[in-house]
């Protein structure tokens, strides 16, 4: 499962359904490459995963990093936490360079409205307007999202405020409110609704489904459990340090 969730590196190498020292050591370079200081960053800060240590994951080293149940291996649910949020921002890092169409490290309403953030809010707003029997369109729900994110009131958005606002981060960490790594049925209920994407009867079936354990809670696996969506990020997204310096 691991070997086909970490393609094309193939990290486990016996399909075990684990990785182990020996078999992350001979990737380190690939994993650098996708997970560096520079344009592998978590959304959040890497105070989620080193609290204690103050350490970046480079310098503990992949195992000691990510096995958090420190049974000296890295399963499926392990390597999910550390691997998806960080490629959903190397994915928002590069899609902020793509919309700077004017290459000054900044995104103005016209090209914020080039952005992937513009149109996932754009689609949000619009769907929650037409539950409540209101039309709005496009330019004025994008100009919403923008006043929204423009933190400093510049009528400018910087990469920080583009790359760390909710819209830019992966569908689990937006919906895990509290940043303890599970999702409870409220969590999720609350997220669907304020989104407009299903009713809380609706949601709280589908939570219910997901929720194979039973414990009331979601992980990021299980949540995930038809198909993970960053996995072509591996190879598809460019890295956001060869245009400019986020």
């Amino acid at each position: 499962m691991v070997r086909q969730l970490i393609s094309p590196c193939s990290i486990d190498a016996d399909s075990d359904g684990f990785l182990t020292e020996d078999e992350i050591h001979p990737h380190l370079h690939d994993l650098y490459e996708v997970f560096g200081k520079d344009h592998g960053g978590d959304p959040d800060g890497e105070h989620r995963w080193h609290v204690s240590t103050g350490s970046h994951w480079i310098d503990l080293g992949p195992l000691t990093a990510w096995d958090a149940n420190n049974d000296g291996k890295v399963s499926e649910e392990e390597y999910l936490n550390f691997a998806e949020p960080r490629l959903h921002a190397r994915r928002s890092k590069s899609n902020f360079v793509y919309s700077d169409q004017d290459k000054n490290g900044y995104l103005d309403f016209e090209e914020f409205q080039l952005s992937t953030v513009a149109i996932e809010i754009t689609v949000s707003q619009q769907t929650k307007h037409r539950q409540r029997g209101n039309v709005i369109s496009d330019e004025a729900a994008m100009a919403h999202a923008f006043a929204k994110l423009d933190e400093d009131h510049d009528h400018r958005l910087d990469a920080r405020e583009y790359v760390h606002n909710v819209h830019a981060r992966d569908d689990f960490s937006r919906k895990d409110l509290d940043g303890d790594g599970r999702l409870t049925k409220d969590e999720y209920v609350q997220y669907e609704h304020v989104h407009g994407l299903h009713s809380d009867e609706d949601a709280k079936g589908l939570f219910a489904l997901m929720d194979r354990t039973k414990d009331g809670f979601l992980t990021r696996l299980e949540h995930n459990k038809r198909g993970i969506d960053f996995l072509h990020h591996f190879s598809t997204v460019p890295n956001p340090t060869r245009h400019t310096d986020l």
